[in-house]
């Protein structure tokens, strides 16, 4: 099964010494596989049809040594298509070459968060690229992000929908797909309506999950024990987080998730007392993914504690967040006072 860290979140570019602090990480968890698909790197999205400079190839070529002498799976992804509606297939092929070329083997397609409509013609076009892709590239293990990923953007059980349906049935071979489950960012997931996924589509289903995910409502930061599954998902193919480019708080979240999966040794509070401040377990109750208001006078003077005599390099992370909730329970603020005394916006 692939357990791992997807780089694939928007607000953050990590640089190459954070990777291999993750990558580090990944093996010493007994983690598998790094998802490199960065939102902000333009040459992955934006500006996918453009050349990686060659200083670019030397570092990713390096950083995929390591990858591979530590037995983790680097994926590597390109996000075609967000431009323009039609994708020229020869500037694709050229760019998965110059990847190949390096001895990467692992790839990913996305088309996520597209603005074209998810059509049933689009369904087909995706899979005519991703046929054309594995028929010219049969030493690479693919895998795509389809346009719809969860059934939050379907709007219906992801069985009916004409998109997937019709990527899927005109697919020629077997290409594993991620999806976040039933929604964009969700708590758990129902293992028997997966399996329903992956046997309607005859396709084998890895969950991008973005339970720690923090780039759709910084600065809010997530510390929360991994605990999704009812029981052990056997029958997935795999299960990678999308965190929050922080890479203090990450490698935390990684030992979070790496324990919830039953990988790790340590237990919830062992694994929050090596990365945090001790008082800050006081006011975790903040960070849970459903959060929660406590003692405000209280939670006030552990926050001052934190944030003026603790020196842990996690610190310089949870500054936003930690300074942005002491304004928040020390003022209460409405919305007009939140933007006039702490933003400074007008209404």
């Amino acid at each position: 099964m692939l357990t791992g860290y997807i780089e694939g979140y928007y607000g953050s570019l990590l640089d190459w010494n954070q990777r291999l602090k993750i990558l580090e990480s990944l093996s010493a968890l007994n983690l598998n596989s790094y998802f490199y698909c960065p939102k902000e790197d333009p040459f992955h999205r934006l500006e996918w049809a453009e050349d990686y400079s060659d200083e670019y190839l030397l570092n990713l070529g390096s950083f995929f040594e390591s990858a591979k002498s530590s037995n983790i799976e680097l994926i590597f992804g390109i996000s075609p298509g967000f431009v323009s509606e039609s994708i020229d297939q020869k500037i694709l092929n050229n760019k998965i070459q110059s990847i190949f070329d390096l001895g990467i083997k692992s790839l990913c397609i996305l088309f996520d968060d597209i603005s074209f409509e998810a059509t049933k013609q689009k369904g087909k076009e995706h899979a005519e690229i991703l046929n054309k892709v594995v028929q010219d590239f049969p030493e690479i293990k693919l895998y795509i992000v389809p346009q719809i990923y969860s059934d939050q953007l379907s709007k219906t059980d992801a069985t009916d929908c004409l998109y997937l349906n019709e990527l899927f049935s005109s697919m020629k071979y077997q290409v594993p797909f991620f999806w976040t489950g039933e929604s964009v960012v969700s708590k758990s997931y129902d293992l028997e309506y997966i399996s329903k996924i992956q046997e309607r589509f005859n396709q084998d289903l890895i969950i991008w999950d973005n339970f720690y995910a923090s780039d759709y409502c910084e600065p809010r930061v997530t510390i929360d024990a991994y605990n999704p599954f009812v029981k052990n998902p056997k029958n997935i193919y795999g299960v990678m987080i999308n965190p929050t480019g922080k890479v203090n708080l990450d490698i935390l979240l990684l030992e979070l998730f790496s324990s919830g999966m039953g990988k790790g040794n340590e237990d919830f509070k062992s694994i929050l007392k090596k990365h945090l401040p001790n008082e800050m377990i006081d006011i975790l109750h903040y960070f849970k993914f459903e959060g929660r208001i406590g003692d405000v006078d209280k939670d006030i003077k552990i926050i001052d504690k934190v944030l003026w005599n603790s020196s842990m390099e996690i610190k310089l992370e949870l500054y936003p967040y930690l300074h942005f909730l002491r304004f928040v329970l020390k003022n209460k603020p409405d919305l007009k006072y939140l933007l006039d005394k702490r933003l400074r916006l007008k209404s």
